[in-house]
């Protein structure tokens, strides 16, 4: 399941890059194919589950999964 938070944070990465490239209008479909996709792996981490995942990662720095799922967590400000 935490691939899902991976995947999620690249779908944004390269959403964002996108859309300040300017190629926001060439890509629409991507765009909302993206935003999609977005949106349905959102709707299957509940707050409650992504820090539940979190703490159970074993953190150090460069580990991809708990990068992830902490870039996750800080986006949702759940780390306040």
């Amino acid at each position: 399941m935490t691939s899902d938070i991976a995947r999620l944070r690249s779908l944004r990465a390269t959403l964002d890059e996108t859309v300040r490239t300017g190629g926001a209008e060439e890509d629409a479909a991507a765009i909302a194919d993206a935003q999609a996709e977005i949106a349905s792996i959102e709707g299957k981490w509940s707050d409650a589950d992504l820090l539940a995942t979190y703490r159970q990662t074993v953190r150090h720095p460069g580990d991809a999964e708990g990068d992830a799922l902490l870039a996750e967590i800080e986006r949702r400000r759940l780390d306040r």
